[in-house]
């Protein structure tokens, strides 16, 4: 049974759900603008980054590695330093 409770301990945020975040974010980027197949059909491949991405954080949750608040909150400070990376550059 899950506790709902607010988890601080080592591992807030989680380092896996950020880095796929923006991982995955900058590799899609990157191949459709190299590869003319990416680009072809990038809704696609923003949905299987999408479906990825809940992956590892369904995965940290589930294993017991991190806490849903952990995992959240690295999903929003990876989708936050994309949005200031786009900003600026």
């Amino acid at each position: 049974m899950l506790e709902w409770t607010c988890y601080t301990e080592y591992g807030s945020p989680s380092g896996h759900s950020m880095l796929a975040i923006v991982l995955l974010e900058f590799l899609v980027r990157f191949l459709s603008k190299k590869v003319s197949a990416v680009a072809r059909y990038s809704a696609i491949c923003y949905f299987l980054v999408l479906v990825l991405q809940l992956l590892v954080m369904f995965s940290r949750v589930y294993l017991g590695m991190h806490a849903i608040n952990q995992v959240l909150f690295g999903f929003m400070l990876g989708c936050y330093s994309i949005a200031l990376y786009y900003t600026y550059v």
